[in-house]
């Protein structure tokens, strides 16, 4: 049986590139995002439900709409909730069937954004988290997004705080400092929980 650790962080904290580098120590990383991406566009129960809920403009050539969808969501904190109620079920069980077929696997990463908010934590046997310095964090949404400071500060005000998260979460990784000390930082956890 495999021991599935979370892996979550705030926005352009460098979680995507600690993920990579976990991937590239041979750690098999389900990626939530990419598996609601393609549910999103193949799961036909899936797509006519956001149809029936919201409407024509949330569908695109038969697939979600991502951009559509999301300015529909991203200010209505009610409709996100009706949004996360039809989605979550149907990654849920995709999850479920792509952790059985890794069983045989000493540790897996469920690389998951939302892994709290949305209780994907049920899931994981324990939780790693990826924070870094808030100005730096700004600092790299301006850049990355090619976004205002003002832009940066809304969209992580829209997320958990990492305060909240950090808490949550058994370990935590500082990303802080340079894609090498990342790197360094997270072959040393994983050489820890390797061992255990």
């Amino acid at each position: 049986m495999s021991k599935v650790i979370g892996l979550t962080g705030g926005i352009a904290t460098g979680k995507s590139a600690a993920s990579d580098d976990l991937i590239a120590l041979g750690i098999p990383t389900l990626n939530l995002d990419a598996i609601t991406h393609e549910l999103e566009q193949n799961n036909h129960d899936l797509i006519q439900q956001i149809y029936e809920l919201f409407g024509p403009a949330s569908i695109s050539n038969g697939q979600v709409n991502r951009k559509a969808l999301g300015k529909m969501v991203f200010t209505d904190h009610d409709k996100m909730k009706q949004l996360v109620q039809i989605v979550n079920p149907f990654v849920f069980r995709t999850v479920k069937e792509e952790l059985n077929q890794l069983q045989d696997r000493h540790l897996v990463i469920l690389n998951a954004p939302t892994l709290f908010e949305n209780g994907f934590q049920i899931l994981t046997d324990s939780n790693l988290m990826i924070t870094c310095d808030p100005m730096i964090q700004i600092k790299r949404l301006m850049k990355r997004n090619n976004v205002s400071i003002s832009q940066a500060s809304k969209m992580i005000g829209s997320q958990w705080s990492q305060s909240i998260k950090s808490q949550l979460s058994d370990w935590c990784i500082d990303n802080s400092g340079t894609p090498a000390q990342l790197k360094s930082l997270v072959r040393d956890w994983y050489t820890l929980v390797s061992d255990v």
